[in-house]
C-alpha cells in the first residue's frame, strides 16, 4: 500500500516535473541544415540572418515571417564592472507579426547563434508548429517574458538624462 502511494507520488512529481516545455526540449531530435531548422527529421521552418546582421528572421519553409529575433543593446553605467568596463546590456527582443508585432525580451548569450535561437527559445516552447506560429504559445511567451530590458533601459535614459540609446 505504501508503495503504491509513494510510487503514485512520484509519477504526479515527475508529470510536474517534465511540463510540455522541459519535454518538448528533451524530446525533439533538431537540425540546421543550411538555414532549414529540422525537427524529429521533417523540415519545420527556415532561419536566416535578418538584412542588419542584428539577429535573425524565422520563415515558414515558402519564405513567409514567422518570428523576428533582434539583439538589442544599451549601455547602462549602473552596470559597470572589470569585466563589463562599458556597462553594456544585451538582450533579445522576439517578435511575433501573427500577433500584431506584440515582443517580448530574452536574455542574450555570450555566443548567439541560430542553434541557439532554435534549441533555447523556440523548440522549447513550441513557438512553431505545422509551419505556422502557434499564437497561444507566442503569447504565453510575450506575457511570460514581458519587456523587462527596455523598460529598465528606459529608466537610465530617466536616470541619467541621455537621449542616446545605442542599439546594434
Amino acid at each position: 500500500m505504501m508503495r503504491t502511494v509513494c510510487v503514485s507520488l512520484f509519477t504526479v512529481f515527475l508529470s510536474f516535473a517534465f511540463s510540455k516545455q522541459s519535454f518538448a526540449q528533451l524530446s525533439a531530435d533538431v537540425k540546421i541544415k543550411k538555414n532549414t531548422v529540422i525537427i524529429d527529421e521533417v523540415p519545420a521552418f527556415e532561419i536566416f540572418p535578418d538584412a542588419d546582421g542584428n539577429g535573425f528572421d524565422l520563415l515558414t519553409l515558402k519564405g513567409d515571417t514567422l518570428m523576428k529575433v533582434r539583439h538589442r543593446a544599451y549601455k547602462n553605467p549602473d552596470n559597470y564592472t572589470p569585466q563589463n568596463p562599458t556597462g553594456q546590456v544585451d538582450y533579445y527582443e522576439l517578435i511575433f507579426p501573427t500577433l500584431g508585432n506584440k515582443s517580448c525580451e530574452l536574455p542574450y548569450p555570450m555566443a548567439p547563434s541560430k542553434r541557439i535561437v532554435v534549441n533555447e527559445i523556440v523548440v522549447p516552447n513550441d513557438v512553431i508548429w505545422d509551419n505556422q506560429v502557434d499564437d497561444g504559445a507566442a503569447d504565453i511567451m510575450v506575457n511570460t517574458y514581458g519587456k523587462d530590458f527596455s523598460a529598465v533601459r528606459d529608466t537610465v535614459v530617466r536616470k541619467y538624462g541621455s537621449k542616446k540609446i545605442i542599439i546594434k
